[in-house]
């Protein structure tokens, strides 16, 4: 994902922006956090990673066999 900022000029296009801004970092937040999740599972033998889901909102689930 590639963030392109401009010139903005009116208060409605800086909160645009702003919003933008704060939904990318809300996904990479959760990139980091699933990923984090996913090397510790990896690296414990008696877990396993059955299923990784992806909703419609952008939430991801996953499903750990302990």
């Amino acid at each position: 994902m590639s963030l392109k900022l401009k010139m903005k000029t009116s208060a409605k296009d800086i909160l645009e922006a702003l919003e933008n801004i704060t939904a990318l970092t809300e996904e990479e937040q959760q990139k980091i956090i699933c990923d984090n999740i996913k090397e510790k599972v990896s690296n414990h033998p008696s877990m396993t990673i059955l299923q990784e889901e992806t909703l419609e909102d952008g939430s991801v689930v996953l499903t750990i066999n302990v």
